[in-house]
């Protein structure tokens, strides 16, 4: 269509994690794939949220229903 259709967008930020005991160890593999676990979890926590959050909001709005008409 000539005029993009409104999609509502979910954000997520997540919380701040403490990374100062692995300080000056960025070069030991192990530590390396322990720090890339957490954030993975971490992450896929958040998606897991924000996908169940844009389950719940599947009910358009007025302004999406009409431009969805168009």
């Amino acid at each position: 269509t000539v005029i993009p259709r409104p999609e509502r967008m979910h954000f997520s930020i997540g919380q701040p994690m403490d990374m100062t005991r692995y300080h000056g160890q960025s070069d030991d593999p192990a530590v390396l794939r322990r720090v890339r676990t957490r954030v993975s979890r971490a992450l896929g926590r958040l998606i897991a949220e924000l996908r169940e959050r844009r389950a719940r909001d599947a009910a358009p709005g007025t302004l999406r229903r009409l431009a969805n008409r168009l």
